[in-house]
């Protein structure tokens, strides 16, 4: 089985929240397009949400961002209203951040057990920012022995010269799906 494990597509990464990436507003129409065309070949569909509490450890170093139950930590248009198999919260613990899917405090997140349950062995990855969230959670993902597959067309970083190079790492582009 597979799925499609969409990384932090939320408001306030935005092209106008409060940490923006550029091009975002793009990127989840873009995905939002992927999502419609592969549901029908029976791929699972995911999505991690950051999902802070006031005063998070995180806002120390990033501006406050993505806060429960705010319209910042929403998913971006069109991906709001889109039906997910599983949405995985991560860096809700005040005192810990987590960058990667796979956690949330320093215990695995649900992700580990759905991905189990549902015979889930090639894992296509997408979202922002790709060299902070959607890398940590790809680099589990490998440590973990999943078949990860970076989606580079749909993924972009905070940094626009960075590029992730990992071993058992396979980069494609959406159309290849």
């Amino acid at each position: 089985m597979r799925a499609i494990l969409i990384i932090d597509m939320q408001n306030d990464f935005s092209d106008f929240g409060t940490l923006p990436v550029k091009k975002s507003l793009e990127l989840a129409n873009r995905i939002s397009n992927l999502i419609n065309s592969v549901k029908r070949e029976q791929f699972k569909i995911l999505a991690s949400l950051d999902y802070h509490p006031i005063n998070h450890v995180s806002f120390n170093q990033f501006p406050v961002h993505c806060v429960a139950k705010t319209k910042g930590s929403e998913h971006i248009e069109p991906l709001n209203n889109f039906d997910y198999d599983l949405i995985i919260k991560k860096g809700t613990k005040k005192n810990m951040d987590n960058f990667s899917c796979f956690y949330n405090g320093k215990r695995e997140s649900k992700l580990k057990k759905y991905l189990t349950k549902n015979n889930i062995t090639d894992i296509y990855v997408c979202g922002i920012a790709l060299d902070i969230c959607v890398e940590a959670t790809i680099k589990d993902l490998i440590k973990n022995n999943y078949n990860v597959f970076l989606i580079e067309d749909l993924s972009i970083p905070l940094d626009l010269n960075y590029v992730l190079e990992l071993d058992k790492l396979t980069k494609i582009n959406s159309s290849k799906i």
